[in-house]
């Protein structure tokens, strides 16, 4: 395996461990702790952006949705230096009490080991106006 695909695999493991720590432990503290100390947030529920210690008040609410599941993922991942990769990702939620699941487009920009900045919203109903050449 070649570095840049070692990398390629501990960006993917590092994303699982959040979905993890989101989904199966739910524990806002392990959640926060992967971002870094200057991180931001913009979270798929909410319309504010989070830094530090409100970033861990997002996920005392998130991560505790009743049984909030990851249904479906798929991520793409890009090298922008050797420390600074980007998981444009595509995450089916699901939860207790939600109609139907939402596919959220998140972005997470890992500097290094931790979470930088992750911005996600609900993916946007097909433009149909739009054309694929």
């Amino acid at each position: 395996m070649t570095n840049h695909e070692n990398q390629v695999d501990r960006i993917h493991k590092l994303t699982n461990l959040w979905i993890y720590e989101v989904t199966i432990n739910k524990d806002p503290w392990s959640v926060y702790n992967l971002f870094c100390k200057n991180a931001t947030l913009l979270g798929t529920v909410s319309q504010t952006l989070r830094t530090g210690h409100r970033i861990k008040e997002y996920f005392d609410y998130f991560a505790k949705l009743p049984k909030l599941e990851v249904l479906n993922k798929k991520y793409n991942i890009t090298k922008v230096n050797d420390l600074v990769y980007i998981n444009t990702a595509f995450v089916t939620w699901t939860w207790e009490g939600l109609p139907k699941p939402i596919v959220a487009r998140m972005t997470f920009t890992y500097n290094d080991n931790c979470i930088i900045q992750l911005h996600s919203s609900m993916l946007p109903k097909v433009n149909k106006a739009l054309r694929y050449q």
